[in-house]
């Protein structure tokens, strides 16, 4: 494993840090290396798809990390976003371990960094996104291969921008339903593609559909992750909602950030089935 120190953003150290050896991760951390890491593991599905395409030398994923699907099956598992096999990661020995702050459980971070470096992300919109991987992508020197993907990201976000499509509720889970609320990266994503979200409560809220018929929103999406939505629960609701355009929606392409959105075809700008 390489060597590297651990400052706190408020410490006390004072030498220059090589900006091409550093990262300051999502929550203030900052890793320094004495050489850039090699063997990456995962423990985000987003961030998983995008080691592999900017070609990182990913030695561990999540079993939920599925894409790409070719280039990830020859990928060991290490466990699920939240139960780590601790074995398994002492076992392939990573010089980077990658995670995120609200997919990954805090007790397992605690006891990866006991033993490895961790970079945690926390990322709430597409631009914190990029910011992100401009500076994985120096320390891991795939600053080039990114470079080339990055300008087409940048070209297809901005080909589904919209000023206004109309108000929405966008459903994650049912019994109890659950929506996307503020200061969330689906949320921001919602406002990018031009809907305005009438959930105004934080994170994840439970609501009823007695709220949403309330609410009456233009449209009521219902996502295909983490809960599978299907077209039986489309006319289910469609029929208690006769004034909004009820609909299923790939929900990669509003919570995966990264290369994901490169997927999207320009005639899916909502991301629809």
């Amino acid at each position: 494993m390489l060597t590297f120190c651990r400052i706190s953003v408020g410490g006390r150290k004072k030498h220059p840090l090589r900006s091409d050896m550093t990262l300051r991760d999502g929550l203030g951390e900052i890793l320094k290396f004495d050489q850039p890491p090699k063997r990456v593991i995962s423990l985000v599905p987003s961030i998983t798809e995008w080691l592999v395409d900017v070609r990182v030398d990913v030695i561990g994923r999540t079993k939920f990390c599925i894409h790409p699907k070719a280039a990830v099956q020859s990928i060991p598992l290490v466990g699920g976003t939240k139960n780590f096999r601790f074995d398994t990661i002492k076992e392939l020995n990573p010089d980077l371990i990658i995670g995120n702050k609200e997919e990954n459980y805090q007790e397992g971070i605690d006891l990866l960094k006991k033993d490895f470096n961790v970079w945690m992300t926390e990322i709430g919109s597409f631009q914190e996104s990029i910011t992100c991987f401009d500076q994985l992508s120096t320390c891991l020197e795939v600053k080039e291969n990114w470079g080339v993907l990055r300008d087409k990201l940048n070209h297809q976000y901005r080909l589904h921008i919209d000023k206004d499509k109309g108000t929405v509720v966008y459903l994650i889970w049912q019994k109890p339903y659950m929506a996307i609320g503020d200061n969330t990266f689906v949320n921001s994503m919602l406002s990018d593609f031009g809907y305005k979200n009438l959930i105004k409560t934080d994170r994840y809220p439970e609501v009823t559909m007695e709220e949403v018929i309330r609410l009456n929103p233009e449209f009521l999406l219902l996502s295909s992750e983490p809960y599978p939505f299907k077209q039986k629960h489309v006319e289910e609701l469609q029929s208690q909602l006769k004034s909004t355009t009820v609909k299923l929606v790939n929900g990669e392409y509003y919570s995966w950030y990264g290369t994901r959105l490169l997927k999207l075809r320009e005639d899916q700008v909502t991301g629809e089935y």
